[in-house]
């Protein structure tokens, strides 16, 4: 007979490709982050909670984890899309499901309605740059990729500037430092700085800002570190910070 026939298949066989067909019903990328958002709420009723793991999980070990996540700061689209992983766990296993509760949907509006706990920004420090860079360096990541991302800390952080003002956040963007604003400064043929002329500075009106990049003794010297990335980036016209000027071997 024909292996057509139902008799035929064996039945745990099919028992994992039903579990193979329903994954193609999900993106990997959704797959991967319901596993970390399951994984994260069964370590907080295992290790915050300290009560076992059973399903269905109750109303009350979700509205705690609710609460655990507005505090940590989370707005509330991104906690809702939470409770929708908790959701597709327990109607998978067609279980009752705590998160669609009435009082998680009003819990739900609650955090709608109220203003996120504000979590105090320090400011970065000379030490924690340092250490930054010092990561940068010991790194898995590229040279070029590398003395980029050191060199746009540095000078954010020298010359209080702004991530919009090194980096092109958009197709047409005129407040970016481009090359033609980028002057080195020599002393007796040395160099000893290099000058960012703020031209398309958006706040500053008909005046031209300048901002100065001197050298300083450390890990942390601007001048160092933009002559190392100009070197890798050549002298192309455009903006100054972009990986598009990559130099492949």
């Amino acid at each position: 007979m024909s292996r057509e026939n139902p008799c035929f298949y064996d039945a745990d066989e099919l028992e994992g490709e039903v579990m193979q067909l329903l994954q193609q019903a999900l993106a990997q990328s959704t797959i991967q982050n319901y596993t970390k958002t399951w994984f994260d709420f069964q370590l907080f009723i295992i290790e915050v909670l300290q009560e076992p793991l059973s399903m269905p999980c109750t109303v009350q070990q979700v509205a705690k984890y609710v609460t655990t996540l507005w505090k940590r700061g989370l707005c509330h689209s991104t906690i809702a899309s939470t409770l929708s992983v908790i959701t597709f766990a327990h109607k998978m296993r067609e279980l009752p499901d705590p998160a669609s509760a009435f009082f998680i949907r009003k819990l739900l509006l609650a955090v709608k309605k109220s203003a996120r706990p504000k979590r105090p920004r320090m400011p970065i420090t000379a030490e924690l740059l340092t250490t930054l860079i010092s990561i940068l360096r010991s790194g898995d990541m590229s040279g070029w990729d590398s003395q980029l991302m050191e060199t746009i800390l540095i000078m954010l952080y020298v010359g209080g500037l702004r991530i919009g003002e090194l980096i092109v956040s958009g197709k047409d963007s005129p407040h970016t430092l481009q090359m033609n604003q980028l002057y080195a400064e020599l002393n007796a043929g040395s160099l000893i700085a290099y000058v960012m002329r703020m031209d398309h500075y958006k706040h500053s009106g008909d005046d031209i800002a300048w901002i100065k990049f001197q050298r300083r003794q450390g890990i942390l010297c601007p001048v160092q570190s933009i002559r190392r990335y100009l070197d890798m980036r050549g002298s192309q016209p455009g903006v100054v910070q972009s990986r598009q000027f990559q130099q492949l071997p």
